[in-house]
């Protein structure tokens, strides 16, 4: 073989090297992970005025199960 052969060889590997490389690449992994940050704080603002409320419900049920095993 001459170099010019191993030359055009090496070449054709690392292009299709290359190419399976390229189709392998996911978008999710290029686009950014925290698109929805805007999203998450604007319903943060709403879960922190039902927090106190699912509190009290949360304690309604536990008494209720607590009255009930009670009886």
């Amino acid at each position: 073989e001459t170099i010019e052969t191993d030359t055009k060889d090496l070449i054709t590997e690392a292009l299709s090297e290359r190419q399976a490389a390229a189709e392998e690449t996911d978008i999710s992994a290029i686009a950014p992970k925290r698109a929805n940050w805007d999203l998450k704080r604007d319903l943060q603002k709403q879960l922190d005025r039902l927090k106190p409320q699912n509190d009290l419900a949360v304690a309604n049920l536990i008494r209720r199960r607590v009255q009930q095993s009670d009886d």
